[in-house]
């Protein structure tokens, strides 16, 4: 039997791999045809999840250190594929500071990189991260616990400090999540913003002087935590959307009414919520 090589079409490669949504057919179609190499590479690298759960380099389930150390060494070593990474996700815990140097290697040659999530019982210094990386980021999320993983104000502010440099090096973000609390970030930093994440006290040293944020997701635990309205009434007055979650005592949602003037969704969670808007709207909120 003659054997005949049939080309598909480059379209027709491309529609095959963008239906494919699970890492088993990605893998199988990465080894079996050559023709679909690189657009099954480009759909496997393009969204990274990497969870561990373990505190020592052999222990952790389901993900290992040194599984995780093999991914951080291939996209040193294969920049190529580092290319096609467009979401990199990591949850961990505490861990001690050369990790983070390796993390940093494996995300310098992501130069597409535009969502970036960590989330941990660690707040890392920033300058262990993002050294020599050149991606644009769309969206930033920066989840800690601060109750696992207590500091002082000093290096607290620090760390702030470190994190504030290199969000003043991202141009493009428009969704922010990540903690301040000893620190301004102004308005130059981040200027495209539109949707806002945090606490009383981050909403209060990243919201004021702020035109383009029109979502604020406000999630606060503090129940004598103090938001000066005045600071951010011009701000407020162009939000659409306001998401109101935790334990905010529920005269804060009486005091946000009259400064939403653009208001179209609000979206309440928490026990200490559970009140209809017609308790608190006047006569000319909608």
């Amino acid at each position: 039997m003659t054997k005949v090589d049939v080309a598909l079409p480059q379209d027709v490669l491309d529609v095959i791999t963008a239906h494919v949504d699970d890492v088993v057919t990605l893998l199988k179609l990465c080894l079996v045809s050559r023709a679909l190499l690189p657009q099954a590479q480009r759909e496997l690298y393009r969204e990274i999840t990497l969870i561990d759960t373990g505190n020592n380099m052999n222990r952790g389930t389901p993900g290992r250190k040194e599984t995780i150390l093999k991914f951080f060494r291939t996209m040193i070593t294969r920049p190529r594929l580092a290319k096609n990474v467009r979401r990199f996700t990591y949850r961990g815990r505490r861990l001690q500071y050369d990790w983070w140097e390796r993390m940093n290697g494996a995300l310098q040659p992501m130069i597409h990189l535009r969502f970036f999530f960590l989330e941990g019982s660690q707040l890392p210094l920033a300058t262990m991260l993002f050294k020599d990386c050149s991606f644009q980021l769309r969206e930033f999320r920066w989840v800690i616990d601060t109750k696992l993983s207590p500091t002082t104000s000093l290096s607290r502010g620090t760390e702030e400090e470190h994190l504030r440099t290199f969000l003043s090096t991202q141009k493009e973000i428009i969704a922010l999540n990540a903690p301040f609390a000893s620190i301004r970030v102004p308005p130059i930093i981040c200027p495209s913003l539109k949707i806002l994440v945090g606490d009383t006290d981050t909403i209060m040293k990243v919201l004021p002087g702020r035109e383009t944020v029109v979502w604020l997701l406000f999630r606060d635990s503090q129940w004598g935590a103090v938001c000066d309205y005045d600071a951010i009434i011009s701000p407020l007055s162009r939000i659409r959307c306001l998401f109101l979650s935790g334990h905010v005592p529920r005269r804060n949602l009486i005091e946000f009414v009259p400064y939403l003037h653009n208001i179209e969704i609000i979206f309440l969670s928490g026990t200490a919520l559970g009140v209809s808007l017609s308790s608190v709207a006047d006569p000319g909120f909608k």
